[in-house]
């Protein structure tokens, strides 16, 4: 199935004009968004399917009660499958006050969900919908296990990284690509333990279950 790729148009502080905001869709083919920053913060969950965020070396996965804040000014990227429902929360720093001011994952509680669900709906009055966003910031918590990838930023662990996440369930051993690549399993390992924090194998590892959570 053919990818649509999306590009977001620069956005100026000034023109957000809303404390909180909201928009979702389903994505009837595979979407791919090029880099790009917004200036306010950003909460992403998926009430189905998935989806992968970029944000410098590192990947997240958007799934199930897994969301993700990003803040205001942080280039991203991303990708998500046909059939995905996705909702995005658009916060303006000047209406929150103490808020992650890193990319975290976030889990969606039900009270969360439905309070945002609230907020979207036509029914309320002004006075209404300002008393239910104040309560959302105390409601936004980084997860206290924060699941990402690490991506390798050089050769030859750059190289060796790209195509196991082409095909993660294939991918080969280390001494397997350190042939490929004509040097030794031991420099293999040690661009991946400086690029990653980990030897290949578990990076190897640790791609295999980003991409379940991904699919």
């Amino acid at each position: 199935m053919r990818v649509e790729v999306r590009g977001v148009e620069p956005q100026a502080s000034d023109q957000i004009g809303f404390s909180i905001g909201g928009m979702g869709e389903e994505l009837l083919r595979p979407v791919e968004w090029k880099a790009h920053a917004h200036p306010f913060h950003e909460l992403l969950w998926n009430p189905r399917g998935a989806s992968t965020i970029a944000v410098g070396s590192r990947l997240w996965s958007v799934a199930g009660a897994d969301g993700l804040w990003i803040p205001a000014g942080t280039e991203h990227s991303g990708w998500a499958g046909a059939g995905t429902l996705y909702r995005a929360v658009l916060l303006s720093p000047e209406a929150v006050e103490t808020m992650p001011g890193d990319v975290a994952a976030v889990t969606m509680t039900a009270l969360l969900t439905s309070l945002l669900d609230h907020i979207d709906s036509q029914d309320l009055t002004d006075e209404q919908r300002a008393r239910a966003q104040a309560v959302v910031p105390d409601l936004i918590r980084p997860s206290e296990v924060q699941v990402s990838l690490r991506l390798p930023a050089r050769d030859p662990a750059r190289t060796a990284a790209r195509a196991v996440l082409e095909d993660v369930r294939s991918a080969p051993s280390a001494h397997e690509w350190a042939e490929r690549l004509g040097i030794s399993t031991r420099t293999l390992t040690r661009s991946f333990q400086a690029e990653t924090g980990v030897g290949y194998a578990r990076w190897r590892a640790e791609a295999r279950v980003h991409r379940a959570r991904s699919c």
